[in-house]
């Protein structure tokens, strides 16, 4: 099946740490789980060619909600556009969207990604889904999905700690976050369900995933409302984008998180989440270049 899609750039948009379960293959094609379901996509110029198993009624609003064709691009440009780094930075990942992905399953995958490197954070969530998630063959290969919050209360700790060379998950001291949450949700121990938070306020979701969830601290909690909750004006401060927002706004190494993030909230606005994908995926020429004095004398 075909789409023709708005402006969108499928390579830039999953290779800028937003997601970890997405796979190339040599023909350019690119496999996944995403809510259950194998999808199997790639881009030729505008075009998006793409199959979905199991099948479903509407495989074309699947696609545009799940790579949020719904965002006016243009539009967002122009409003967190407001200095060369972002103009820059947009230039060289033009068509880069945030993806709408499933709250259970980018929670989990965000605790594991604490203090963590991209390749271990993959293989152990894919290792995770091995163990404890259902087994599906697409191609003549398996796929594991996501594992349930049911199915992740089954594990044992020493198995989502241990190393991979012990047949674990490495999950470390991240291990009795995970099971944590899992039992939490599972348990139905909250006054509220993940996709309730759509539709409250960012702060008060915020404040609802850190008080509630041991081991969701900012970072983890902006990754969720961003990527999963509809909330495009979280901005995730990681190691790269903490240091791009001291280098190019303040000029300061010593600046704190909680000026940091309130400069993005006023400076980027509703859009600051898409400001920080552009950021993060230019991190390398902005981290060597220099800041105009220009620059941050207006600021």
């Amino acid at each position: 099946m075909k789409i023709k899609g708005p402006l969108f750039d499928l390579n830039q948009s999953l290779c800028c740490g937003q997601t970890f379960r997405w796979q190339s293959s040599e023909d350019h094609w690119w496999y996944s789980v995403v809510n259950d379901r194998i999808v199997k996509v790639r881009q030729i110029e505008e075009e998006l060619e793409f199959e979905i198993q199991p099948g479903l009624s509407a495989p074309k609003e699947f696609i545009s909600n799940y790579f949020r064709f719904d965002d006016d691009l243009e539009s967002i440009y122009q409003k967190i556009g407001k200095d060369d780094f972002l103009i820059k930075a947009i230039s060289q990942a033009r068509g880069l969207r945030v993806i709408r992905q499933d709250p259970w399953e980018c929670m989990i995958s965000f605790i594991v990604s604490q203090q963590n490197q991209i390749p271990k954070i993959t293989r152990s969530i894919e290792t995770m889904a091995q163990k404890f998630g259902t087994c599906t063959i697409f191609e003549g290969k398996n796929y594991y999905l996501f594992p349930t919050p049911e199915q992740l209360c089954t594990a044992k700790i020493k198995t989502l700690q241990s190393g991979f060379n012990l047949h674990g998950c490495a999950l470390g001291y991240r291990a009795r976050y995970v099971l944590g949450t899992a039992y939490l949700i599972y348990n139905n121990a909250l006054e509220f369900r993940l996709d309730d938070l759509k539709k409250l306020p960012y702060n008060t979701a915020y404040r609802l995933l850190i008080d509630s969830f041991f081991g969701i601290g900012p970072k983890v909690a902006d990754c969720v409302l961003l990527f999963a909750l509809d909330k495009l004006e979280a901005f995730p401060l990681d190691t790269w984008t903490r240091r791009i927002i001291r280098k190019l706004y303040f000029n300061d190494e010593r600046i704190k998180d909680e000026k940091i993030k309130e400069f993005c909230a006023d400076y980027f606005g509703e859009f600051a989440g898409y400001a920080q994908e552009y950021l993060f995926c230019n991190r390398i020429n902005i981290c060597q270049s220099n800041p105009g004095k220009n620059m941050t004398k207006a600021l």
